[in-house]
Parts: structure tokens; C-alpha cells; sequence
């Protein structure tokens, strides 16, 4: 009721749900923070999956959810033992632009707060940002922190390209740890590429020579605009990281 919940959100393809540690990891270390009974999560991976299998799931979506489970009324977690677990599976992926319009959001985040690099079910900020893409009639949302640098998208990481490195902004800024984040930094950093997380300006986004989002849905996938001002979708590094994902094995 009170948003007391974490979640997945797990790209499935091939019958394999695409990077399932990373994922388990930040599924894990959410309940950890709230304080959730992790008896909850033992079996979790065996159940996963079970549903994939059951359902026949070769391409699509897993997403799990687990809540502090049935309590009093009121905010007190006395007596809320048995944490819920629901788990869903989703045939097919949604259909992605090949290139994102964005929109600055009015809306602002906490820098600093650890639990916002959680997948936890307090999503109303993401919610707001994203009607208002959606009003708009674009694509995706920028949301900034109270230091006015970027935090991430509504339902994404960013990540700019200058020559041939990377930066992206720190988990610091407000963003979610995201698992395809996670990749790509380690993955570009084994391949020579340099990677730096760091506090990121809308005219450091404005001023870098490429961008893109990634998300488990959208993988690699390149800006074409920021508040009407285009971006150049077509750079290389995007590219290779996309192909990277693509072809990843984990």
C-alpha cells in the first residue's frame, strides 16, 4: 500500500533471462536494506526458472516482485514476517524507437540517498516524468537532483560519448543502479574503453558528441534530441555498445 516493495524487471531471450546475477544481486540487496525476511528469496531463482519454463518464455520479460507482506494498517513493519512474492512473465518485447526524443522533467530527485539506486516500488517521480514525455509526445524523460545534474531517465541510465570513452552519472546522483549500467561498465573497461562515472550537467549532455539510455528493455539505444536540441544517434561507440549487449552471453 505504501510502496514498501522492490522489484525486477528481467529481460528473458532465448529461454535465458539475461544478466540473472546482477539482477538477483540488486534483488538481494534491496531486501537487505529494507529489512525483508530473506527466507523470502531462497527460492526465487528456482522458481524463476520454473515460470519460464512452464510458460514457454523464449523472448519477453520476467518480473518479480516482493513486498514486506500482510501487517496492521498504519506504517509500523511490526509483525510483518512473511514477505509476498509475485512473479509474472510477459511474451514478446515492446516495441523501442530506434532512437529517443527526450524531455527535461520538472520533477527532481534526492542526490545521496542510497535507496534511490534500489529497484524499490517508490516510482511516483518516474511516473510524473514520464506523463510528461508523454504529453509531449516523446520518448523518454530526463530527470535532474536537487543539484541540478542529471540523475538518469524515468526508466533508464544515460550515458555520453566524447571520442572514445564513456561517462554516465554516478549512483550518487539519484539514479537506480541499473543492471545493463553495471554491464556495460564493466564490459567497455575490460575492452580498453574508458569509463567515467561522474556528476553530468545538461550542458555536459549538451556538449558530448553522442548519447544513449539503457535499460533491460532498451538495452543500448541512442538519443536523437534533448528538449528539441539533436543529438548525433549515429556515433560508433553507440553502436558497438548495443552489439555489445546483443551479444552478450551472460
Amino acid at each position: 500500500m505504501y510502496g514498501d516493495a522492490i522489484f525486477e524487471t528481467i529481460r528473458v531471450r532465448g529461454g535465458k533471462p539475461f544478466l540473472w546475477r546482477r539482477h538477483f544481486q540488486r534483488l538481494n540487496l534491496g531486501a537487505i536494506f529494507l529489512r525483508f525476511n530473506g527466507e523470502a528469496l531462497r527460492e526465487v531463482e528456482r522458481v524463476a526458472e520454473s515460470m519460464i519454463q512452464r510458460n514457454r518464455l523464449m523472448d519477453g520479460f520476467l518480473r518479480i516482485q516482493v513486498s514486506r507482506g500482510s501487517g496492521a494498517r498504519g506504517y509500523s513493519t511490526k509483525g510483518t514476517d512473511s514477505p509476498s512474492v509475485v512473479m509474472t512473465t510477459h511474451v514478446g518485447l515492446p516495441k523501442i524507437a530506434e532512437r529517443m526524443r527526450l524531455i527535461t522533467s520538472k520533477f527532481r530527485v534526492m542526490a545521496d540517498e542510497s535507496w534511490t539506486q534500489l529497484k524499490t516500488a517508490n516510482r511516483l517521480q518516474n511516473i510524473l516524468a514520464r506523463a510528461e514525455a508523454d504529453d509531449a509526445k516523446l520518448d523518454e524523460a530526463l530527470i535532474l537532483n536537487h543539484r541540478w545534474s542529471i540523475a538518469g531517465a524515468s526508466a533508464a541510465n544515460v550515458f555520453c560519448v566524447t571520442g572514445e570513452a564513456l561517462a554516465t552519472p554516478p549512483l550518487a546522483a539519484g539514479g537506480v543502479a541499473g543492471t545493463t549500467r553495471g554491464f556495460i561498465i564493466d564490459s567497455a573497461r575490460k575492452m580498453g574503453i574508458e569509463v567515467r562515472e561522474e556528476e553530468m550537467t545538461l550542458e555536459d549532455f549538451h556538449q558530448s558528441e553522442g548519447a544513449f539510455l539503457t535499460s533491460a528493455g532498451l538495452l543500448a539505444t541512442p538519443v536523437e534530441s534533448v528538449d528539441s536540441k539533436a543529438k548525433n544517434w549515429t556515433h560508433p561507440m553507440i553502436e558497438k555498445m548495443r552489439k555489445l549487449c546483443e551479444e552478450a552471453k551472460e
